[in-house]
């Protein structure tokens, strides 16, 4: 997982510093903002940490432990302040369009692969269960600080929170009959 999440955020940096409208594109840029990038430098230190045997303190553990409990509460009230429901009516092409790539398209090609790898049932279940979930809340937050299309962020993680639910359960059902 560590993995393709510094995967999704370094194309998510390089994205938004290519179509950015406010700062030219530049690759020492690019090379800075994905330097501080929260997520990714979060991610290598943790995985720098685990290489190296670092055991930090139950309290450092616990202070982590509880902002993570409140990471996607306060990210979702973020994302319902900034969320116009008539935009939600009229979200764009875009937005439907990415909700469903990240729900239809991405768990059709990876059961897909699944399929021709001959994975058990629940396993096939539990890719489909990764694979559709909805966008990231994180997006909207990296959206916003990144000078993107927030609104947009927001729609696609809205939408795909509220679709996830059906897809999910129909490919689940899906999967039951097919396997």
């Amino acid at each position: 997982m560590a993995v393709v999440t510094i995967l999704y955020n370094l194309a998510a940096v390089t994205l938004f510093a290519v179509y950015s409208n406010e700062v030219r594109f530049s690759w020492g840029k690019l090379a800075k903002d994905i330097a501080r990038n929260p997520l990714i430098v979060a991610i290598v230190l943790a995985l720098v940490c685990r290489e190296i045997g670092l055991v930090l303190p139950d309290i450092l553990l616990q202070t982590g432990d509880y902002l993570a409990s409140i990471t996607l509460p306060l990210a979702l009230l973020c994302i319902g302040a900034s969320l116009d429901f008539s935009l939600l009516r009229r979200s764009s092409l875009a937005a439907f369009g990415a909700t469903a790539i990240k729900l239809l398209g991405v768990p059709a090609i990876l059961l897909a692969c699944g399929w021709l790898l001959q994975l058990p049932a629940q396993v096939m279940g539990v890719l489909l269960l990764l694979a559709a979930t909805p966008s990231a809340t994180v997006s909207f937050i990296m959206a916003r600080a990144m000078g993107g299309n927030s609104q947009l962020a927001a729609n696609i993680v809205a939408l795909s929170t509220l679709l996830s639910i059906v897809t999910a359960s129909l490919g689940l059902a899906l999967l039951q009959v097919w396997f």
